[in-house]
């Protein structure tokens, strides 16, 4: 949770039922030690709800530009004495859970303070009545030799690696903002989630313990194609969040997806730029491959870049997928009458028709099933009526009366309702 998203995703409208963490970002450490926190960061109504909503809040520490401290602070012993006071302090009198360190990021030379420091707050956070958690934020590589990963691995609760931004304003060409895996070309180096778990797996991180990133944001590239160099570089680069790329779909943006890398991208209808970002059927990919792999989860960057106005779709289809309870009904494997909820559509992705399976547990109930677009606007009811218990399918066939794009499909039966996500190609 960004601090500086009040505005735009106050405490009242973050969706507490799609996660098990909030990361409260940022506040940062000075080179004395002493904690560096800013006026409009303290959102005290977020950290009580979130408690009670029984999820965590933990105490995002440093983010990119906010690391300078961390270097001269973990090398001096009264400085990182310091901030471990500090920290341990802040948290426990603002009610969080714990921290993630983000520090952007420590080199060769802060490898063994960045164990210390590490050391001495999983001392002090353990003599705690109720002990405060540790993470770390880890780059997509470790590029700079900077993390001692087995003097490390016991002390955290978990390690969340960054695994987006693989290209952007500062890449030589377009490409992927977060592909799954690498894709078919001479650029493979350029990195993948996929290869990045492995990195990190083979320098000592356990499956258990490791949490990859998935970014509900993409990067606008001014080339004509991916893995082009940019004809400009006005803008190039550029963060587009997951509400704003659906967008560019009704303004005549093409669909298009990359079956090695399991992710999508846009084209624009002049062919000078392209979109590459994170959709619903990306995020499913990335769920599946969480649990394939059996690795500890998914972090996001970042809560309300996803929201629609009428929900948040990328956080719905982790949820559906991930956590064990949620408020997203997701009955994969149900087939009684006893059962209420939303089969995913099949095909899908589609660019004809596809077929959507419900199930009802009641009688005589009142029953709609509808079609919105990503803004929240009703696109057509393929049911109205009252219907008994019972497993049921209904076709839908767009035709080329709406656009290439990301669709919701919303069951209600007697009050109760039910989300699922398609994409509609044509």
């Amino acid at each position: 949770y960004m601090a500086w998203s009040k505005s735009t995703l106050p405490h009242t409208a973050v969706p507490y039922d799609q996660v098990t963490h909030i990361a409260h970002a940022f506040v940062w450490p000075r080179a004395n030690g002493t904690l560096d926190t800013y006026s409009y960061f303290s959102y005290p109504q977020l950290v009580q709800r979130t408690r009670d909503e029984g999820k965590k809040i933990i105490l995002s520490i440093g983010g990119w530009g906010n690391s300078d401290g961390f270097g001269p602070m973990a090398a001096d012993d009264a400085a990182r004495a310091r901030f471990v006071e500090e920290i341990t302090k802040f948290c426990l009198e603002n009610g969080y859970d714990g921290i993630d360190l983000d520090w952007e990021y420590p080199g060769s030379a802060d490898r063994q303070n960045f164990v210390k420091l590490v050391q001495e707050l999983r001392k002090t956070f353990f003599e705690q009545e109720a002990p405060l958690s540790i993470s770390i934020a880890l780059p997509s590589s470790d590029w700079r030799n900077g993390y001692d990963i087995p003097a490390l691995r016991d002390l955290v609760d978990y390690f969340g690696v960054m695994t987006y931004d693989f290209h952007g304003s500062w890449s030589s060409h377009s490409g992927h903002n977060s592909p799954l895996y690498p894709p078919q070309s001479h650029l493979c180096q350029d990195g993948s989630l996929h290869q990045s778990v492995n990195h990190f797996l083979q320098r000592g991180v356990p499956e258990s313990k490791l949490v990859v990133g998935a970014p509900s944001y993409g990067r606008r590239f001014n080339t004509a194609e991916l893995y082009q160099s940019p004809t400009s570089s006005t803008n190039n680069g550029a963060a587009v969040s997951y509400a704003d790329a659906i967008k560019l779909i009704d303004q005549g943006w093409s669909y298009h997806w990359d079956e090695t890398s399991k992710v999508p991208y846009l084209k624009n209808s002049g062919n000078t730029q392209v979109v590459s970002f994170d959709d619903t059927v990306s995020f499913r990919y990335k769920a599946e491959y969480v649990k394939v792999n059996e690795l500890r989860g998914v972090k996001v960057w970042a809560l309300g870049y996803d929201n629609t106005g009428s929900g948040h779709p990328l956080m719905e289809t982790l949820a559906a997928h991930l956590l064990p309870v949620t408020g997203i009904e997701d009955h994969q494997h149900c087939d009684t009458p006893a059962d209420f909820g939303l089969l995913q559509n099949y095909p899908n992705p589609f660019n004809g028709r596809t077929m959507i399976t419900y199930l009802i547990d009641s009688y005589d109930a009142e029953v709609s099933l509808q079609v919105f677009d990503a803004l929240g606007r009703k696109v057509t009811t393929l049911v109205d009526e009252k219907r008994d218990a019972g497993s049921y399918i209904v076709e839908f066939f767009p035709g080329y009366t709406i656009p290439s794009g990301v669709y919701m499909y919303r069951l209600n039966v007697d009050g109760r309702t039910s989300v699922k996500n398609m994409i509609y190609l044509k």
